[in-house]
């Protein structure tokens, strides 16, 4: 059978009657939080997230916050596909609000920072949030957490913004390009008919993932500009992205204060929900 790259017609297929039932599935779900169920989730809590808003490079930037804005800010940059809520257990736990403005971002092409419209360039990703940080009273910079794909973001905002933080916190974070291996699939993923029974998140997810080895690369020169303490959080048997990016990660951050290390012998790649607990320490950490 002919192949188009590793790939085969034979696999194409089935990968399209994979993504089929998958939109059938999805097609009616949001990554994105509605207001009514956010009330529900924060019926009991004493303290209520709000929804905000900005304009930036001519595209609206939504994003949830919830604590006093005079406390340290941590913020959380979710993976690929996401939205801001991937974070809602730390929004309900008063043990971080008590000493943390806390704040989780709808990149862009998710949720309220319009769903669909990809933004593949980490470089114009990393510019669109930062206009958060400035929204700090605190008189500490605020505490950058990326998970996934939300690693080589928060790393790029450190690159392009050196002074706009305190720290940055990677939880399993695909930050090395040559880790990135070629997913023929993807391609396949483009087409009109596929993209119309997927979420428009999922669309995103994909437009953004395609490009990312190349976006990996035009950072190397850049690691050098981090100057921040960082954090590095990931478990060995993280089968979607290797343990191979902490040894990245330990050689490129060349001029940081402090570049730690945590392991998790059998954990898998969804650290900060089956790691909450060691997470929220080292972000109290950071903050206290």
């Amino acid at each position: 059978m002919k192949l188009i790259g590793p790939v085969t017609y034979k696999t194409i297929l089935v990968l399209f009657g994979l993504y089929v039932v998958f939109g059938a599935l999805t097609q009616c779900a949001s990554f994105s939080m509605t207001e009514k169920k956010l009330k529900k989730e924060f019926k009991d809590a004493p303290l209520q997230p709000q929804l905000l808003t900005y304009e930036v490079d001519g595209r609206t930037m939504g994003y949830a916050q919830i604590g006093d804005i005079n406390k340290p800010m941590i913020v959380f940059v979710h993976g690929s596909p996401g939205s801001w809520n991937a974070y809602i257990d730390y929004f309900k736990d008063t043990s971080l609000t008590n000493h943390a403005c806390l704040v989780s971002v709808d990149r862009p092409g998710y949720g309220s920072s319009g769903a669909g419209e990809a933004e593949p360039s980490m470089q114009a990703q990393a510019a669109m949030i930062a206009p958060i940080l400035a929204t700090s009273k605190s008189s500490q910079k605020p505490v950058l957490v990326g998970h996934s794909l939300g690693g080589p973001i928060i790393a790029r905002m450190a690159m392009d913004f050196p002074t706009a933080m305190s720290a940055l916190v990677f939880l399993a974070p695909s930050i090395d390009p040559a880790m990135e291996k070629k997913e023929y699939y993807r391609h396949f993923l483009k087409l009109g008919a596929v993209q119309a029974i997927l979420p428009p998140e999922m669309v995103a997810s994909n437009l953004e993932l395609m490009p990312l080895k190349g976006e990996l690369d035009k950072m190397m020169p850049l690691w050098q500009n981090i100057r921040v303490p960082c954090t590095i959080m990931h478990g060995k048997k993280d089968m979607l992205v290797p343990y191979g990016n902490v040894p990245f990660y330990e050689k490129m951050l060349t001029n940081v204060p402090k570049k730690e290390v945590v392991t998790f012998e059998n954990e898998n790649h969804f650290i900060p929900w089956t790691q909450y607990d060691s997470v929220k320490k080292k972000l109290l950490e950071y903050v206290r």
